[in-house]
């Protein structure tokens, strides 16, 4: 069992800041203050349901996935292309995080 101050450390060095580099790569999509911010919460509820799973991935890797939920649940729609260049990574990579967080959270999204 990690002590609670370590993970609490933890926490604040990896994960908040993440989270909080979000607004960049957001900003190059223009996306409005209401889907950044959705993005963001989204991002820390995942994180802290998820945090002791097993699976649990580094929070880089699903930030792309988070700003594209939001885009959609807020009608503040980009491409997953966009999303994946504006955070420098693949549409694959953002398809297989948006999924796998959808089905986590219980996410009804609709098209």
């Amino acid at each position: 069992m990690i002590p609670k101050d370590l993970e609490t450390k933890a926490y604040e060095k990896f994960v908040l800041p993440s989270i909080h580099s979000m607004s960049k790569n957001c900003n190059r999509l223009s996306l409005k203050d209401g889907t950044i911010l959705q993005a963001k919460d989204l991002a820390l509820k995942y994180v802290e349901k998820t945090y002791h799973q097993p699976d649990y991935s580094h929070i880089k890797f699903l930030l792309p996935a988070f700003a594209y939920i939001a885009t959609i649940l807020n009608d503040d729609r980009r491409t997953q292309r966009e999303i994946a260049e504006a955070f420098g990574t693949t549409e694959s990579s953002l398809r297989k995080w948006y999924v796998h967080i959808v089905r986590l959270m219980e996410i009804e999204i609709t098209t």
